[in-house]
């Protein structure tokens, strides 16, 4: 998922986009210690935190404890799926299970791994994030024809206050559809788990077919917009050019 999104985010005119790729055998020190990535003063800057795949214990306890008071600001975490972020030893031991929209599953298998075409709830389609055409039909058709999804992240129930935008309808939990998309707020602020990280087949299988990859493009810049308290319409400025 990281390079097309990476490609995707820095595309994209809008975005300020500032990555850190995790290492192998990172070294991570004692908590609140100078070597912290995740500061107050850094977050400072940022509208949007991304958590990709990685194990709860990359990040400090005082990293979580900063990420937290953010989002309770009026800032957006979303996290993706992952078999080490929904595993064992992934967020659900972490500070960041108690501000996110799921509950997460504490026993094997924490990853379905069959593929599915992801199903946009009713919700999800009154949603910024996933509208196309502005016609909800039309844009129901366009979801249900996407490429298919190579597995999800198990969760055991979206949270009572969350809004369940899109499902795994073949994968069922408690005999209702896998939530898949999932957002609440959390204070002032946002945070959303995408149970997936495959979204890049939106983009990589249209393109083999002589496509455009229009849907990955439009969601994941939807996403964003709306994850930092702006809209696809938002007026800008005009701008005028002249030649001397």
């Amino acid at each position: 998922e990281y390079k097309y999104l990476k490609s995707r985010l820095e595309e994209d005119p809008d975005v300020s986009l500032v990555s850190v790729v995790r290492r192998a055998n990172p070294g991570r020190v004692a908590a609140g210690s100078a070597a912290d990535l995740i500061t107050p003063e850094r977050l400072d800057k940022f509208d949007v935190v991304i958590l990709g795949d990685m194990e709860g214990n990359y990040l400090t306890e005082s990293e979580y404890r900063a990420i937290t008071r953010w989002v309770d600001q009026g800032h957006a975490l979303l996290v993706l799926g992952g078999y080490r972020s929904f595993g064992a030893t992934g967020f659900r031991g972490t500070p960041l299970a108690d501000i996110l929209p799921v509950t997460f599953t504490d026993r094997e298998p924490y990853q379905s791994e069959e593929q599915f075409v992801l199903q946009v709830t009713p919700d999800g389609l009154r949603h910024p994030m996933f509208e196309m055409s502005g016609d909800r039909v039309k844009d129901a058709n366009l979801w249900s024809s996407a490429p298919a999804l190579l597995g999800a992240g198990l969760v055991s129930q979206a949270k009572p206050a969350a809004d369940i935008l899109a499902v795994d309808p073949a994968a069922l939990v408690n005999g209702k559809p896998l939530p898949v998309v999932v957002v609440q707020r959390y204070g002032a602020g946002h945070t959303l788990v995408l149970g997936v990280d495959t979204t890049w087949r939106w983009s990589r299988l249209t393109r083999v077919m002589g496509q455009s990859d229009t849907l990955f493009a439009r969601f994941w810049s939807q996403t964003i917009r709306w994850l930092s308290g702006r809209t696809r319409t938002e007026e800008r400025p005009l701008l005028t050019l002249s030649t001397d």
